[in-house]
C-alpha cells in the first residue's frame, strides 16, 4: 500500500505542475495522507482545498465516506460550510 500511495502523491504533484494548483488535487492528497496514517498533513492538505473550493469538497467525502468519521475532518469541513 505505501508504495500505491507514494505513487498517487507523485502523480498528484505531476499533474499539479502540469495543470496548476487545483483544489482537486489538494482533496486528492488529502485523502491519499489519511490512507497512508499521516493525518496533520493530510488536514493541512484538506483545509487549502476548503479554502480553495468548499463547494468541491464532495471530490474528498466521495472517494471514502469513513473520512466524515474523524473529528478532524468533520469539524474542518462544518467549518467552511458555515461561510
Amino acid at each position: 500500500m505505501a508504495d500505491a500511495s507514494e505513487e498517487g502523491l507523485t502523480q498528484i504533484e505531476i499533474a499539479s505542475e502540469n495543470c496548476g494548483d487545483k483544489a482537486e488535487f489538494r482533496y486528492y492528497q488529502a485523502a491519499v495522507l489519511l490512507e497512508m496514517g499521516k493525518s496533520k498533513e493530510a488536514i493541512l492538505q484538506l483545509e487549502q482545498a476548503l479554502k480553495m473550493s468548499p463547494a468541491k469538497v464532495k471530490t474528498f467525502t466521495g472517494l471514502n465516506p469513513e473520512y466524515m468519521r474523524r473529528n478532524s475532518v468533520s469539524e474542518l469541513i462544518a467549518r467552511y460550510k458555515k461561510k
